[in-house]
């Protein structure tokens, strides 16, 4: 079992897990799995209420929440012209992947600015659009509980004026070409 002073997160914590989005830390519980006696945090998020081991804790899909600089910096990641996805489709299917793997708030904000920057010339598949969708509410959420004056409203309207701006550069830089 662990110390319960020494683990890396506490009750009414809010993590990030790359996979299920940002949750709270609702309790730290011993359970008996298998004979084996571990220390786990139940952790709940919009949809769902997982366990984690705390041996785990320090994995690389398991963050704390990002400060309100990390969140500035991204706003300037989703304003920079949005980076084409030209390559075959498998290729960026897995660079799509890849950035939602790395969990970091510069990648999942590089994957909502290109996803979105493709919307713009083409539409999204059917994945891409769910794989938008799940980084954008994914990076409002985290956003507005780092930021408790900004709302839900205004922080999916910031979003969508970075990308605004993102998108018009884009448009003067092949203005600039032509």
């Amino acid at each position: 079992m662990e110390q319960k002073q020494a683990l890396k997160f506490k009750i009414g914590d809010w993590i990030v897990h790359t996979s299920y989005g940002v949750g709270k830390v609702l309790d730290i519980v011993d359970k008996d799995m298998d004979g084996q006696q571990e220390t786990y945090f139940k952790v709940s998020t919009k949809e769902i209420e997982y366990w984690l081991p705390v041996a785990k804790a320090d994995a690389d899909h398991i963050f704390a929440l990002r400060s309100k600089g990390d969140f500035n910096k991204a706003l300037k990641i989703l304003s920079e012209a949005p980076k084409p996805m030209l390559e075959p489709q498998n290729q960026y299917k897995r660079l799509i992947v890849e950035r939602w793997l790395d969990g970091s708030l510069s990648a999942r904000a590089a994957l909502i600015r290109d996803l979105h920057g493709r919307d713009s010339v083409k539409p999204l598949s059917y994945d891409e659009k769910a794989t938008y969708e799940k980084a954008e509410n994914s990076f409002i959420t985290e956003w507005i509980i780092v930021n408790p004056s900004l709302s839900k409203a205004e922080a999916r309207d910031k979003l969508r004026e970075a990308l605004a701006v993102g998108i018009q550069k884009r448009k003067a830089a092949l203005e600039e070409v032509l």
